[in-house]
């Protein structure tokens, strides 16, 4: 390795967090928190998730983003509480079932926590970047607990239609996904707006916060056109990590790709078909794991 390559760009999704299975899981956490507590029938939440993603033409659109602007558009009126003392009783309990569900269906993929500790150990400087929203970003990479490893991580905007004022659902949103008494070790710095991949503005945008250049960087991500594609534009050493992801929620998935086909599905879970592109972008090195990059940076 070039001694002066010492700062790394990994995209996290799915190369470190397993956001795929993270989105199909949070589907029936949603789903099953409408049905007991407001006794919206799952089966009416789903189809209008799906109806929404039909329609949906949003760059950074996933299933995280969908879920909430489903919520707002179709269910906000039948949200209701009481009182301030019964939502936030409600927003309290469910922050913590919220959580504590999460750290079972929110999980890093197989040597990725080993990988990044051999890398931190061996003076790396890690920056990562995610498709995650800039506050659940906040809160997921901190619960488990890899925001320790990098210097900063780059997220986009929050891609909902947050209300002006407070709303009923919009705490219950804020419930669910944040959790604010976390403080990540590490910066999340917001991906400016109207910028989306394969823009090479978003790693020009990294380059300039840590007064980089190329020569000075390697990129390691899992899709070769929305990640390594810029990084090699930019005259960046690419590394394509061929990971392997292993649906969980079979029933979610056959219900998305049933009613959005197979091209969109893999746009919302971050698991592009990497074969055709392959052929026209050669990145400088492959490799089938995390485990065994390590000898690619050698």
């Amino acid at each position: 390795m070039n001694g002066q390559r010492k700062y790394i760009i990994v995209q996290i999704d799915n190369l470190v967090i397993d956001l795929a299975n993270y989105n199909l899981d949070l589907i029936d956490m949603v789903s099953e928190t409408l049905n007991t507590t407001f006794g919206i029938n799952s089966r009416e939440f789903m189809n209008s998730l799906l109806n929404y993603l039909k329609l949906s033409t949003k760059p950074t659109e996933n299933v995280i983003t969908a879920t909430y602007n489903v919520l707002m558009e179709s269910f906000s009126k039948r949200l209701e509480f009481p009182n301030t003392k019964a939502k936030n009783h409600f927003c309290n309990s469910i922050k913590t079932k919220f959580n504590t569900q999460k750290k079972s269906i929110l999980k890093t993929l197989p040597n990725a926590i080993s990988t990044l500790e051999v890398l931190k150990e061996k003076g790396f400087k890690l920056i990562g970047i995610t498709d995650l929203p800039i506050s659940v970003a906040r809160n997921d990479i901190k619960l488990i607990g890899i925001d320790k490893y990098f210097d900063t991580v780059y997220a986009y905007d929050d891609s909902i239609k947050t209300p002006k004022s407070s709303t009923r659902l919009h705490d219950i949103w804020l419930a669910t996904t944040v959790n604010f008494s976390l403080t990540t070790s590490c910066d999340v710095v917001e991906i400016p707006k109207n910028i989306y991949k394969p823009s090479k503005r978003i790693i020009e945008k990294v380059l300039d916060d840590f007064g980089l250049v190329p020569q000075e960087v390697i990129m390691i991500g899992r899709n070769i056109e929305q990640d390594l594609l810029p990084a090699k534009l930019l005259g960046i050493k690419t590394i394509f990590v061929d990971t392997k992801i292993s649906i969980r929620n079979k029933h979610n998935l056959r219900l998305l790709l049933q009613h959005l086909g197979t091209r969109r599905v893999r746009e919302l879970l971050n698991l592009h078909n990497n074969k055709r592109i392959q052929n026209e972008l050669k990145p400088e090195a492959e490799v089938k794991s995390l485990q065994s990059l390590m000898y690619s940076l050698t």
